[in-house]
């Protein structure tokens, strides 16, 4: 099969490169070759089926030799999308643990993979948390309210919502209602 046939085939199981006002240099081995793209300036370079497989094997391999773990701090957070009690988030600080080989980690965890519920945590669990880490009554409370306020200026944001396009032509009015003063006067 011809590279032009290859360019054309339905198929299409080669790769093509665009470039923009660009010739393929004469020089160029018989590998690649050139094909116009309707009438436009652009062209495409056909890579034969071959080099494309041995190009994608290529990409395909990749390994892994070891996992770093990272233990982060645990804080006291402040994502409004908490339902309920203080939020819990990592911190900036960590300490790093010893490499472990990836096949090694992969078989001492199969099977212990968490579902979404099972990553819930209840309130009393974060607060208990975060006491352990010295956070106050207080700072608990303080966040918890902020958070309530901040749910409440969203809720109100969606209601609101509706009437967006209302707005925007009333501002659009009032705009052109103050140009022509300007002009009047």
């Amino acid at each position: 099969m011809q590279d032009e046939d290859i360019i054309n085939s339905s198929s299409m199981q080669i790769t093509k490169i665009m470039i923009n006002n660009m010739r393929v240099s004469p020089n160029v081995p018989d590998i690649v070759s050139e094909a116009k793209l309707d009438n436009s300036s652009h062209s495409a370079v056909a890579v034969p089926l071959k080099q494309v497989e041995s190009m994608n094997e290529a990409r395909r391999k990749v390994s892994f030799g070891a996992v770093q773990f990272r233990e982060h701090e645990l804080v006291l957070g402040d994502n409004p999308s908490c339902s309920m009690g203080p939020p819990v988030s990592l911190g900036w600080g960590f300490k790093d643990r010893r490499p472990m080989n990836l096949d090694l980690f992969e078989q001492a965890r199969s099977g212990t993979r968490r579902n979404d519920k099972e990553f819930y945590m209840p309130t009393c669990v974060r607060e208990e948390m975060l006491f352990e880490r010295d956070y106050s009554r207080a700072e608990l409370r303080e966040v918890v309210t902020e958070i309530g306020r901040i749910q409440h200026q969203r809720t109100e944001t969606v209601k609101k919502l509706k009437f967006a396009p209302c707005e925007e032509v009333f501002e659009k009015a009032r705009r052109k209602l103050r140009r022509v003063s300007k002009l009047l006067r």
